[in-house]
């Protein structure tokens, strides 16, 4: 949800996200709001692009609470051995989240190679079952939801 919130959309490009075995990567357009630091950020503060976008999100219960994903994606790493990468430019944010439940150290995928496809069936597996879903519900259905940090 934070990719689609937190994106710049005066600009006409994709935001990506890419599944491989290893890990999950989400790219948004945008990068980071003049004057916020990555240091901010990583300190929990949040300044929203799309302020009445992420009001819509908040009342259907797509998100949480304003200003939480980044904490949590800390307390979901915390103790894991595993660390998130954050990549930023002036017009892009990039997010990559080791996939915890891999029980050996990995080396990353070829970003040209797709990730083996079954964390795509399962999502796309869902969606058809139930039309619609939350993240809460894609995280009861996909396993422990505590190893599941932000939008996976």
């Amino acid at each position: 949800m934070n990719l689609l919130i937190h994106r710049e959309y005066s600009y006409r490009a994709s935001s990506f996200v890419s599944l491989y075995a290893d890990r999950v990567e989400f790219t948004s357009i945008g990068g980071l709001l003049s004057g916020v630091t990555l240091n901010d950020v990583m300190l929990g503060i949040s300044v929203c692009r799309n302020v009445k976008l992420a009001n819509i999100f908040y009342r259907l219960e797509l998100i949480e609470a304003y200003g939480t994903g980044m904490r949590k994606i800390r307390e979901a790493y915390a103790e894991t051995g595993k660390k998130p990468e954050i990549e930023t430019s002036e017009n892009a944010f990039k997010i990559i989240l080791p996939n915890l439940n891999i029980q050996t150290e990995t080396k990353k995928t070829d970003v040209n190679k797709p990730a083996e496809e079954d964390h795509e069936e399962m999502i796309l597996s869902l969606a058809k079952k139930q039309g619609t879903f939350t993240r809460r519900k894609f995280r009861r259905s996909w396993g422990s939801a505590s190893q599941h940090p932000g939008g996976y």
